[in-house]
């Protein structure tokens, strides 16, 4: 396990931010933030950074993880949580006194009133958009591992596509995917979606007892979990019958609209201006009304901007 921490240029620009924007600590809970700042997997844990007393940086979990931690990350201090003892308790006993204390957004309810609580002094300051911007630079390591988890889930259809059969219900096939997620990943990203026939129509159909008879069109949404990265792809069965007059003409529009944003694509150009300037083109526009009374007719759904065959 390395000596050092992998991701000491995240959380030395983490340290930075905080800096330039007055806070004196900074304590993160969610368990894919600390990974991206620490590399250690842990879901009851708190990463602080304290800004105003030396740039310490400590992490706070229960007696089940100390022992992982040391393992992982030999170059983190850790401090553990004992019974009765909470994560706000042992910031304030660590000396963090702080005016500033920054947070992120995504903690519960009852986690940020904990917060209030025990700093009612304090300005409570979300750094959720800083850390998110840190973590979307990814390193070399972390893409290696985004491709391995995408391939996995290729192969892991390719495999499962062989196992299905006609006469086979929503959660038959379902479960053959989670199967093969199981024997060569991590298991499930999320709930794999299976809609055979017109379910393909309801926007995340949850898999029943839906048979898939010979003939039928079928969609899957599935995504494997790999070394902590989460997959996700959907692919489509073909129907055997010959699709209905004007198929061929909507999926034209439904490519348009994704490959004109993708077109004008660059380093530095916001997902987000990109994704509106493209909605807003006559030529890639996919009319929302039309999916809709698709849907309602009980027509397979083939119109949709977000998933192509």
């Amino acid at each position: 396990m390395p000596e050092t921490n992998p991701c000491s240029e995240r959380l030395d620009s983490l340290m930075r931010l905080a800096a330039r924007r007055r806070l004196d600590a900074v304590a993160v809970f969610g368990e894919a933030n600390i990974r991206s700042l620490t590399g250690v997997v842990c879901d009851n844990g708190c990463l602080l950074l304290d800004v105003a007393g030396g740039r310490r940086v400590v992490f706070l979990t229960d007696f089940r993880y100390v022992p992982m931690v040391h393992r992982v990350a030999p170059w983190l201090r850790v401090r553990e949580v004992r019974r009765g003892v909470t994560f706000m308790d042992l910031l304030r006993a660590d000396g963090i006194r702080p005016t500033r204390l920054g947070y992120e957004s995504t903690i519960t309810a009852a986690r940020y009133l904990a917060l209030k609580k025990r700093f009612p002094k304090a300005a409570l300051v979300d750094v959720s958009d800083d850390i998110l911007s840190l973590r979307a630079v990814k390193s070399v390591e972390e893409i290696a591992r985004i491709a391995a988890a995408a391939a996995l889930n290729d192969e892991i259809w390719a495999r499962a596509r062989k196992d299905f059969k006609p006469g086979m219900t929503e959660k038959d096939i379902q479960r053959v995917i989670q199967e093969w997620m199981i024997a060569l990943g991590d298991g499930e990203a999320f709930e794999t979606i299976v809609c055979a026939g017109a379910n393909a129509a309801e926007c995340h159909h949850v898999p029943d007892d839906t048979v898939w008879r010979r003939g039928e069109p079928l969609l899957v949404d599935m995504g494997v979990k790999l070394d902590g990265v989460c997959s996700d792809m959907t692919r489509n069965v073909k129907a055997a019958r010959d699709p209905e007059p004007g198929h061929h003409g909507r999926r034209a529009r439904r490519r348009g609209a994704q490959d004109h944003p993708e077109g004008g694509l660059r380093q530095g150009v916001r997902a987000r201006a990109r994704a509106r300037r493209g909605l807003r083109d006559p030529r890639g526009a996919v009319r929302e009304a039309e999916v809709k009374d698709r849907a309602r007719a009980g027509h397979v759904r083939d119109d949709r901007t977000g998933h192509l065959p």
